[in-house]
């Protein structure tokens, strides 16, 4: 903290104080009449019980969808990007599905990737695609709203959406993070008031809002829950046609995820564990099968290049 100078601590007293301002009548409005707001404009707020041992079974094998992607390497064109995206069945008998894939304009000119957000959200459908006759789940749960796979991924996730109801497989998205602006009609001001800020410790552990009024998208049905001792509520998306399993999911959620946790279920954190890329274990793989000079010319960044 010493070396905060006066500057910079003035600044983040005129950020706390703009937030303040911006945020008034947020800020201003008590517990009791936010829950009313919400409820009147979203929709009803009710309470969930965990699901039993039987009812849990029932919705088993569970396949968590997860994604992860690591640059490596320089200035464009000396660099090289790896993605991978894992369905990972919650039956250790069944064998997940792991997709890898490269990209390096080295050896690919001047065609360039789809951006690295959408092109892994493709693979994670593509993922969630092969799982269905690897592992014939009975729900698909994907780590992220179900609106960035309609955008990202397109006419793959349609196929996706119809396979999925065609074989009533239930599909869903975890929202950790809202970012969502479903309330922000009820809050006018300078400063677009979002889902996340809203909602932060209106519900209690175990109570879900379920999203009546607004929709993302006309294909998907939304709702938001507190599933733990963080006050931060998470989102839940599933498919309009499939919205008469939005309180089994929600509750399917809720027996997921640790009382004391951060509010996701803890198969998807497993899932985002092994799904992973580190920059260590990559840099050794390229280390491993790139010879030296190849390495060296056209994959080393400069950091790395710096004496330590």
């Amino acid at each position: 903290m010493d070396r905060i100078d006066a500057n910079l601590k003035k600044s983040l007293e005129e950020l706390n104080d703009a937030i303040k301002i911006g945020y008034k009548d947020l800020l201003a409005m008590d517990r009791t009449e936010l829950r009313g707001k919400l409820s009147g404009s979203l929709g009803p707020i009710s309470r969930l019980d965990n699901l039993l041992e039987e009812e849990l079974k029932g919705f088993t094998p569970i396949v968590g969808v997860d994604g992860s992607n690591i640059r490596l390497g320089g200035n464009e064109p000396h660099f090289i990007e790896l993605y991978r995206a894992l369905a990972k069945p919650s039956i250790k008998e069944l064998e997940p599905v792991i997709i890898n894939k490269l990209y390096c304009p080295l050896i690919l000119g001047e065609e360039s990737p789809m951006d690295s957000t959408n092109l892994l959200g493709f693979l994670e459908v593509e993922a969630a695609m092969q799982s269905i006759e690897a592992c014939n789940p009975k729900v698909i749960m994907m780590d992220g709203g179900l609106l960035r796979y309609i955008i990202d991924a397109g006419e793959a996730f349609n196929l996706l959406m119809e396979e999925c109801i065609n074989k009533e497989i239930i599909l869903i998205g975890v929202i950790k993070d809202i970012k969502t602006t479903m309330v922000k009609e009820l809050f006018p001001g300078p400063i677009v008031v979002n889902d996340r800020e809203a909602l932060f410790g209106v519900l209690d552990p175990g109570e879900v809002l379920t999203v009546e009024g607004a929709r993302k998208h006309e294909a998907l049905s939304s709702a938001f829950i507190r599933t733990s001792s963080t006050p931060a509520a998470i989102g839940i998306d599933c498919l309009k046609a499939q919205e008469g399993h939005m309180i089994e999911m929600a509750r399917l959620v809720l027996s997921l995820t640790p009382e004391s946790g951060r509010g996701a279920p803890l198969w998807l954190d497993i899932v985002d564990r092994e799904v992973r890329l580190t920059k260590n274990e990559c840099q050794t793989l390229l280390k491993t099968i790139l010879e030296p000079e190849i390495y060296k010319r056209f994959a080393e960044s400069e950091r790395e290049q710096r004496p330590r």
